[in-house]
């Protein structure tokens, strides 16, 4: 029976290290760099994102919660009441001037004695938006009236 050294060849192989020589070195390094300049120049930029908002107008607002149960902050949980100077104005102008392109804003029932300028995309919606008129009188309520008026520059 032969039995031949094999751990001995085992651990040589093992116990070698790579001998890297000035030049290796320097292309190894060059190899590196080049990876990592490559990663910065492709990152991508974000565009920015901004979220829409519901604004609320009415011509009788007390500051108090006119608008509960109204989700002014999609982002936090819970339903949030409109916050008088922020999300809920007592004047349509107020509300379209806080406004961004996309953003709603709901007008209450009332008469709003105003001019108003739009020079920006949002939807205003009534008091009675979406609901059809003469088909079932008793569901619609008051309306949202204004005496002034619109001009659009959107």
């Amino acid at each position: 029976m032969l039995l031949t050294n094999w751990l001995n060849t085992l651990t040589s192989k093992i116990s070698k290290r790579r001998v890297f020589r000035s030049r290796d070195r320097r292309d190894i390094r060059k190899r590196w760099q080049s990876i990592i300049q490559n990663q910065i120049s492709t990152t991508e930029a974000l565009e920015d994102r901004t979220l829409l908002t519901t604004f609320f107008v009415d011509d009788d607002f007390t500051g108090t919660s006119d608008f509960s149960g109204t989700d002014t902050d999609p982002i936090a949980g819970d339903d949030q009441n409109a916050e008088f100077g922020f999300t809920a104005f007592t004047t349509i102008q107020q509300a379209v001037s806080a406004a961004v392109a996309g953003d709603t804003i709901i007008v209450a029932a009332g008469t709003y004695t105003e001019d108003v300028i739009v020079n920006t995309s949002v939807i205003i919606q009534g008091a009675n938006a979406g609901i059809a008129a003469g088909v079932d009188p008793g569901v619609r309520g008051l309306e949202s009236e204004l005496t002034g008026g619109f001009r659009l520059f959107a």
